[in-house]
């Protein structure tokens, strides 16, 4: 005998119900991964606001990375352009988990760029600027310079702070600056009668570099008519 209608109706909403319960199931997914993601994402948003940093930075280091960084700086750069296209094309919750898991990378190679970044522009000021600045101990003690070492200290302080950050337009201008007084402390030098050459030499001096066969005639004369023979100790090594 056949069963009545009642009985059968659950029966027929389950055989609908069930081809649809995958993609339900995905749906559900989907949504924890999405919400697991989103949160990823957001815990890095300093990471983020840093790659835009490097970003501004880069026309400043590009054509001083060496080899060795530039493969660095490739191959992170093309993994986080790799994340980017699959935030960007997100279809599954595999990918919203595989997009998760690549975020919580950012840190470590965002540090990783930044340090290179800061190292490549260091050396790159130090190389223009240093030689300047290391002849302020040594111009204190020179009467008629004190006034330049008061000047060369000024600079020693900024070329440091400039060191220690990231490239970028105000730090640039800033470095410009410094290029311009280190330029206008090497013309009052050369008004005090200290020459390129003789900077050198009081550099070595600072650096205990000095020797005998770096004095020069022109460095000799300089002292000489500047009457500071006795501020000099010749040291047997």
């Amino acid at each position: 005998m056949a069963e009545p209608t009642a009985q059968l109706a659950p029966l027929d909403l389950l055989e609908e119900l069930l081809p649809s319960l995958p993609a339900a199931i995905e749906r559900s997914d989907l949504g924890e991964a999405l919400d697991s993601a989103l949160v990823a994402v957001r815990n890095q948003r300093q990471g983020f606001e840093e790659l835009e940093r490097l970003q501004e930075a880069a026309p400043y280091i590009r054509k001083r990375l060496g080899q060795q960084d530039r493969l660095i700086f490739g191959a992170t750069l093309h993994g986080l352009s790799d994340m980017g296209n699959l935030m960007a094309h997100v279809n599954t919750a595999k990918d919203l988990d595989a997009v998760r898991n690549r975020v919580a990378n950012l840190p470590a190679e965002v540090q990783s760029l930044t340090g290179i970044a800061v190292r490549v522009w260091s050396d790159h000021i130090s190389a223009q600027l240093v030689p300047t600045t290391k002849l302020g101990e040594v111009l204190k003690e020179i009467p008629k310079a004190s006034s330049v070492a008061t000047r060369v200290a000024r600079l020693k302080q900024r070329v440091l702070l400039l060191g220690g950050q990231l490239p970028g337009n105000a730090n640039n201008a800033e470095y410009e600056q410094c290029l311009k007084e280190a330029d206008h402390i090497r013309t009052e030098l050369s008004a005090l009668g200290i020459s390129d050459a003789v900077a050198s030499y009081l550099r070595a001096v600072a650096e205990g570099s000095a020797t005998l066969d770096t004095v020069t005639a022109e460095v000799l004369e300089w002292v000489q008519s500047s009457r500071l023979g006795k501020r000099f100790r010749i040291q047997l090594i």
